[in-house]
């Protein structure tokens, strides 16, 4: 498999006038660049310790090299000096002053407990959690995009323990997770959302929940705004609609809330591909530029289902024209290839196909790729994946493995 890039050197330069003063150091490779002062954090065998010490600017990281946390070897965190959070600068994402890409998946079921939207099959939240990041472990992939709905935290809506576990075990796996707080569909989440939720009824509790939508944010944003293992906020899972007036003023308010209750990390709106009017790509200005140009919206996601022929689509390359044309970086949040059957062939197909996908969207100057989805356990043959004993795409030397490791490289 070819290399994806060459290091481009020039690419730090918007960083570092920017104000990015800190040297990269990928959460999965081990013990490189970690910039001045690591060597004295590295001291450190309490979490209390490091965050202490900040005469040399040490925090809690993920860990370096990516471990399984069950294991009792495994170092659950690495204590680091430097900026520990992904930044955006110029279209490009920084981490400690280098650019930064990743690979990875969507799982959408690793906050499920009390028969909420749990994996079939398993007894806990715990279970999950332990065969799924240390398959992502063994990946070394960057990044894993993770629901992160009021339907996981309890009656209340501010019951933060399941993500606080998913946040554990992420840590110790050296990936960094993309929270999505509400899904345009019913799954996993109550009831569909329309132009009138869009207008107004987001502001106030829906869906049989304790809190509005912007109570529910506030509360879970500011619970993590300190958390490196972090690497966004994403509003929707693929919003869309027809009154585009109403989403713009959606996307304003709650990308502000975000804002406000945590400087820290970056926010993503995650709208649809420009599949309704309220998101349309066309017209000047057009709807989704409007959307992904606000000030509070640092990085563009979009989406590839069904299409298993294309390397990259026709709206993929849209918008992502127009997050360059804003000179915000761009992702595939959601990349999904259907198996039609459990054959080897056909396996290794959906790999190839994945692969070249993947390869695409990267050397189009993407900012990531990650797969739909890690599914642990599944039985029907669709879009899922997880390590399994002949799953080319997973395990240690699988293709997002390689393409992982091909984005380190670089």
């Amino acid at each position: 498999m070819k290399r994806i890039w060459p290091l481009v050197a020039s690419l730090a330069l918007p960083c570092l006038l920017a104000g990015c003063t800190t040297q990269y150091a990928d959460p999965v490779r081990a013990g490189e660049g970690g910039g001045a002062g690591t060597n004295a954090c590295a001291r450190w065998t309490s979490e209390t310790e490091c965050a202490r010490d900040t005469e040399n600017g040490c925090s809690v990281q993920p860990n370096d090299v990516g471990c399984h946390l069950d294991d009792s070897s495994c170092v659950p965190w690495t204590c680091a000096s430097g900026d520990p959070y992904v930044r955006g600068s110029g279209g490009t994402l920084f981490l400690r002053a280098r650019p930064f890409r990743f690979v990875g998946a969507n799982a959408w079921g690793v906050a499920g407990r009390d028969g909420v939207c749990q994996y079939s099959g398993f007894a806990s939240q715990q279970e999950v959690l332990s065969q799924v990041f240390g398959d992502l472990a063994d990946m070394r992939v960057q990044v894993l995009r993770v629901w992160a709905f009021q339907s996981y935290c309890g009656a209340s809506g501010n019951d933060f323990s399941a993500l606080d576990q998913v946040v554990r075990y992420a840590r110790a796996a050296g990936v960094r997770l993309i929270f999505v707080l509400e899904n345009m569909w019913d799954d996993c989440s109550k009831g569909k959302r329309d132009d009138t939720w869009f207008g107004s009824g987001y502001r106030m509790p829906y869906g049989g929940y304790a809190l509005s939508f912007p109570d529910f944010t506030r509360g879970v944003v500011a619970h993590f705004r300190n958390e490196p293992t972090v690497l966004a906020w994403e509003i929707m899972h693929e919003a869309g609609g027809n009154d585009a007036d109403a989403m713009l003023d959606f996307a304003t308010q709650m990308t502000t809330v975000v804002r406000k209750a945590d400087p820290n990390h970056l926010i993503v709106l995650g709208s649809d591909n420009g599949d309704s009017q309220a998101t349309l790509v066309d017209g000047s200005p057009a709807p989704y530029a409007k959307l992904q140009g606000l000030d509070t919206v640092d990085m563009v996601d979009t989406h590839d289902f069904f299409t298993t022929d294309s390397t990259l689509t026709a709206r993929e390359q849209a918008d992502c024209s127009v997050a360059q044309s804003l000179r915000k970086p761009c992702f595939i949040g959601a990349s999904a290839v259907s198996l039609s059957d459990t054959s080897t062939q056909e396996f290794s197909l959906r790999a190839s196909r994945v692969s070249s996908k993947a390869q695409a969207a990267l050397d189009a100057g993407f900012a990531g790729y990650l797969v739909y989805a890690y599914t642990p356990g599944w039985q029907k043959a669709q879009f899922d994946f997880d390590g399994r004993s002949g799953e080319p795409l997973a395990g240690r030397n699988g293709t997002l493995a390689e393409l992982a490791n091909q984005v380190r490289q670089r």
